[in-house]
């Protein structure tokens, strides 16, 4: 362990996702997806870019607000709203950089030294890597074929102690893409409720 490292950042396991795309980029060519990483396997399209220069033009180059250009959040507020059936103001909504950024924050704002998360296995290991960096503990749900690579409720239950802080759900899951029906989202709230813990990720 190198002395310039805190024991916590010393213990946290290499992302090995990072490994595995340096070594998938040997075999790149033009023919080929890659689905291991999450970037498109196209250019940016040319109206999101035109956009993008308009903007720089236009002189908009400074600090945005912290929580996020307050437009983007009302056009968020706005599609939660009309397709989602989801009431939520701006105040609510934070706009972060990326899925690095915004899981490191809120791994931050909610755990403690010794808390556990409940996490589903496969997982995408940037939430394993910030729950460690907490001082926290994954506890981990698998997924199962037959039932979709859904995260259940029963199973959920059956990781639940005293020292579950928060549930990491994530749907379309990274890596299985299994998708979380609106049954077992409800069912696993319902443990969240009984067992007074309120962190969802």
């Amino acid at each position: 362990m190198s002395r310039w490292l805190s024991e916590l950042a010393s213990n946290v396991p290499e992302y090995s996702i990072m490994e595995i795309a340096k070594y998938a980029s040997t075999y790149r060519s033009d023919d080929m997806v890659y689905l291991n990483i999450g970037e498109p396997d196209f250019d940016t399209p040319g109206h999101i870019r035109e956009k993008a220069i308009e903007a720089i033009q236009s002189g908009k180059t400074h600090y945005t607000p912290d929580s996020g250009i307050v437009e983007l959040r009302e056009a968020i507020a706005k599609k939660l709203r009309s397709e989602n059936n989801l009431n939520y103001s701006v105040d609510d909504i934070t706009v972060v950089s990326g899925s690095q950024e915004g899981i490191s924050v809120v791994t931050q704002a909610l755990l403690n030294h010794g808390d556990e998360v409940i996490l589903s296995d496969p997982y995408y290991p940037s939430y394993t890597q910030n729950i460690w960096l907490r001082g926290a503990k994954p506890v981990f749900v698998p997924l199962r074929a037959e039932n979709g690579f859904q995260m259940m409720a029963e199973d959920v239950e059956k990781a639940v102690t005293d020292k579950t802080k928060a549930i990491v759900i994530v749907s379309p899951n990274n890596p299985t893409g299994g998708v979380q029906s609106l049954e077992q989202l409800k069912a696993i709230a319902e443990i969240a409720i009984k067992h007074d813990f309120r962190g969802y990720i």
